[in-house]
């Protein structure tokens, strides 16, 4: 034990916390500080507070040592540098350091500074360092509130493009999430069932899927089996269509009539589906065919294509960091109104515009007045021009004809 003369700053900070913890109502009453106040204080105050306080001994606690570069002095670097350094210790990249730790180191180097050091002003800066650091290095999360049958539904730690593919779906159209093998296309569509508290299924498209796969079959005895694509559309759960640009085209035609016109024929008969039946479909390509990294990719037929949404669905690398046990990545948001909203018959007329720009290229590429009634659905939803551009006219063209087509719908909708 030590006489309070004779312990460092460090220390005596350590001991009137401590006592502020233990006896908080006597604390407050003689008027001690809290903890940030605590370190403000000069080591000359910190032993009138002691005795004050009738605290006469103590343990010497060793000053915490820089992590990364030493802390230089206010002699030597600006004040604002130096709260940078200190809260920079903070971030994942360094050794874990306590509060009290970085608040003695700060407040011991503020005590060498000149007298005319704006308080206030480093105040402010250290304020907006600290934002900084929590901003940048918090783990990331989406969240995104539904209201379903009048009660809110809450959701985080979200791919950042699942807003907007619930704003899609809300507005009954059906998305295909075009991505890398890996991106959580699968993983967001279960989630999308999962905040809906809908029913979810899946079937992996493939030179093996088949009309029977898809549509059921009836068996020798008579009896229908049905398929997770029917179950779903008589529920109205959330269907997946994995895979869908390694499937023959021949076969998934199949759900042509069910995209555009709410109708299917099965081997038990035709029927319509729910009303709140959610397509989803799945891929690593635009429906073009195959690619040096996608070599079993399929060519589709334009009337499936043009009946999807085109979402390009890259990887989420804080979403993938998270997984990981790691916040590196500052949080990415979108905005669902990016480019601007307009009217419904601005988006017609853009169609249009686009739709003669591929008439007069002789462009392999279909843009019908699918894309004028999905438009304005989504244009009543507040869906921006980049996403509807993007989603409905350009759907993952060539760069050279994507730019064509856009060039004309936005001189149009400016």
């Amino acid at each position: 034990m030590k006489t309070i003369d004779s312990l460092n700053a460090h220390s005596l900070r350590a001991l009137l916390r401590e006592y502020r913890n233990a006896h908080y109502a006597a604390a407050s009453s003689a008027g001690l500080g809290d903890s940030a106040t605590i370190g403000k204080y000069s080591t000359e105050e910190l032993r009138q507070w002691c005795e004050r306080l009738g605290i006469e001994h103590g343990e010497e606690q060793a000053a915490p040592a820089p992590i990364a570069a030493p802390i230089a002095t206010a002699g030597s670097e600006s004040a604002g540098a130096l709260l940078q350094r200190a809260l920079e210790m903070l971030t994942p990249q360094a050794a874990p350091m306590d509060e009290s730790a970085i608040r003695a180191l700060v407040a011991d180097e503020m005590e060498k500074a000149p007298a005319s050091l704006d308080i206030a002003k480093v105040c402010e800066i250290a304020g907006d360092i600290a934002r900084e650091v929590f901003e940048k290095y918090t783990p990331r999360t989406v969240r995104v509130e539904i209201v379903k049958n009048g009660e809110t539904v809450k959701t985080d730690g979200q791919h950042f493009l699942f807003p907007l593919v619930v704003k899609l779906i809300g507005a009954g159209v059906p998305v295909m999430l075009c991505g890398p093998a890996g991106s959580g296309k699968t993983t967001l569509a279960h989630n999308v069932a999962r905040v809906l508290k809908k029913q979810f299924e899946f079937n992996s498209y493939g030179p093996g899927m088949s009309e029977a796969k898809l549509l059921g079959y009836k068996d020798a005895g008579g009896s229908y089996h049905s398929t997770a694509l029917i179950r779903m559309a008589k529920a109205g759960g959330v269907y997946l269509a994995d895979e869908l640009d390694r499937a023959d085209g021949a076969i998934v035609t199949t759900l042509n009539s069910l995209l555009a016109n709410g109708q299917i024929s099965t081997p038990e008969g035709c029927f319509e589906k729910h009303a709140e039946f959610v397509f989803i479909a799945g891929t690593n390509t635009a429906g073009t065919g195959a690619n040096d990294l996608y070599t079993a990719a399929q060519e589709q037929d334009a009337a499936l294509l043009d009946r999807l949404f085109f979402l390009s669905m890259p990887y989420d690398e804080a979403l993938e960091e998270r997984a990981c046990g790691l916040s590196l990545t500052p949080q990415k948001e979108i905005a669902i109104d990016a480019g601007g909203v307009v009217t419904a018959e601005k988006w017609l007329l853009a169609v249009r515009a686009a739709r003669q720009v591929c008439a007069d290229r002789q462009m392999r590429h279909t843009i019908s007045p699918r894309a004028s009634i999905m438009g304005a659905r989504l244009c009543a939803q507040n869906i921006g021009i980049d996403w509807l551009i993007a989603g409905l006219l350009t759907r993952g063209l060539p760069a050279d004809e994507a730019q064509a087509i856009e060039s004309a719908a936005r001189a149009i909708l400016a």
